[in-house]
């Protein structure tokens, strides 16, 4: 089941349709190609 949700990325509004288990991080690597987004250990 996919769920709406909406984000603003460099002062870009967006909205997206995912799945429950898809992280921010891989939402942005991934349809919005931002490859210089890495994960961290915190």
């Amino acid at each position: 089941m996919n769920y709406p949700i909406e984000i603003t990325v460099n002062g870009e509004r967006m909205r997206f349709d995912v799945p429950a288990n898809l992280r921010l991080i891989d939402l942005l690597r991934r349809e919005l190609e931002m490859t210089g987004t890495h994960e961290g250990c915190g």
